[in-house]
C-alpha cells in the first residue's frame, strides 16, 4: 500500500533527464556557437524544485512504490527525456524502466530461493 507517494523521486529523476536533455543539446551545437548555452536555461525550473526536494523522504518513497507508481515514473521519463537521436533515447529509457524495476525482480528472486528451500 502506498504511503509515501512519487513527488521527491520525480523531481530528482526530472533534473537528471533535464541535465541529459541539455547536454545533448549542447552537444549537437556547433562549437563555435555561443547560442547552445541558452539551453542551460532549461535547468533553472528542475533546479529550483530540487531544492525543495525532501531527500529524507526518497529513501521511504523508492521503498513504497507500487506497480502504478513505477509506470508513473516510467512514464514521466519518457515524457522528459527527449534526445536528437531517437534510437539512443528510447535505449537510456528502456535503462531506466530495467532499473526502475530491477530491485522487484531481485525480491521475487530470493522469494522464489526462500520457498524453494522450504521444499
Amino acid at each position: 500500500m502506498e504511503k509515501f507517494g512519487i513527488e521527491n523521486l520525480k523531481k530528482i529523476i526530472t533534473l537528471v533527464v533535464s541535465l541529459g536533455n541539455v547536454g545533448d543539446k549542447i552537444g549537437h551545437e556547433n562549437a563555435s556557437n555561443w547560442k547552445k548555452w541558452f539551453y542551460l536555461s532549461d535547468l533553472f525550473s528542475p533546479v529550483v524544485d530540487i531544492v525543495k526536494c525532501d531527500f529524507k523522504a526518497v529513501k521511504d518513497e523508492w521503498a513504497d512504490l507500487s506497480s502504478n507508481e513505477k509506470l508513473e515514473i516510467e512514464t514521466h521519463i519518457c515524457n522528459e527525456f527527449k534526445l536528437v537521436n531517437e534510437n539512443l533515447e528510447h535505449v537510456i529509457e528502456d535503462s531506466f524502466s530495467i532499473v526502475i524495476n530491477i530491485e522487484s525482480e531481485i525480491e521475487r528472486a530470493i522469494s522464489m530461493f526462500r520457498n524453494l528451500k522450504k521444499v
